[in-house]
């Protein structure tokens, strides 16, 4: 559960810190928050949005294929 929690706190940062730090661009990439853009100010990043819906499909049907494996109640 912390590390599911540390995942978006870090990823707010990121895109604070990589400017000042003189990271590379390709750092702004593992933000969570980078990859759906600033659809408020420059509209969608819809690359990276259809990226989150695949991680989450896959994560999904992990989930899923999990729950059928395992026996439950008994």
């Amino acid at each position: 559960m912390p590390l599911l929690a540390a995942i978006p706190a870090v990823s707010i940062y990121i895109p604070l810190l990589a400017p000042l730090l003189n990271w590379p661009s390709g750092t702004l990439n593992i933000s969570l928050f980078h990859l759906y853009g600033q659809p408020l100010t420059s509209g969608l990043y819809w690359t990276g949005l259809w990226i989150m819906v695949a991680i989450v499909a896959v994560g999904l049907g992990g989930a899923v294929a999990a729950m059928r494996v395992r026996e439950v109640g008994s």
